[in-house]
């Protein structure tokens, strides 16, 4: 399992979850929350505010990660906000992964090691953005 986060101001790491290691509350917490989420105002945005929103995953939505993110992230969508199938809230289950996917799997892999060696090439590649906030133009033009 693979888990990765985008926005306007780039990307996350990608965060491989050892082969066998099931994915519950307790377990996106250690991995994902507090190593990679939890830091994003500092790392991706810059000590600026964001808003994090994750899909309807059930380690996402259970009361232990919930609380989790009421505690430690400002601003997030919380499970009973999030619109269930949302291809605009959700690009990286409608359309990342599966162009992530392709890339990555164009050829066949020999080893588990070799696809994750080749999903972190392609990512770095996939979503490389600058953003640059619109210019602001003055009242008289």
């Amino acid at each position: 399992m693979v888990w990765a986060g985008i926005s306007v101001k780039g990307r996350t790491p990608l965060v491989f979850v050892p082969v066998g290691v099931k994915i519950n509350s307790s377990t996106y917490q250690k991995l994902i929350l507090k190593l990679v989420v939890k830091d994003l105002s500092k790392t991706m945005f810059n000590k600026e505010p964001f808003l994090f929103q994750q899909d309807g995953a059930p380690a996402h939505t259970s009361n232990i990660s919930q609380n989790w993110l009421r505690e430690n992230i400002p601003d997030f969508i919380t499970k009973e906000e999030w619109p269930p199938s949302s291809p605009d809230l959700n690009p990286m289950d409608f359309s990342i992964w599966s162009i992530l996917e392709k890339n990555a799997c164009a050829k066949s892999q020999s080893s588990v090691e070799a696809l994750n060696k080749s999903l972190h090439r392609e990512w770095e590649k996939f979503y490389k953005i600058t953003y640059e906030p619109p210019l602001r133009r003055s009242p008289n033009v």
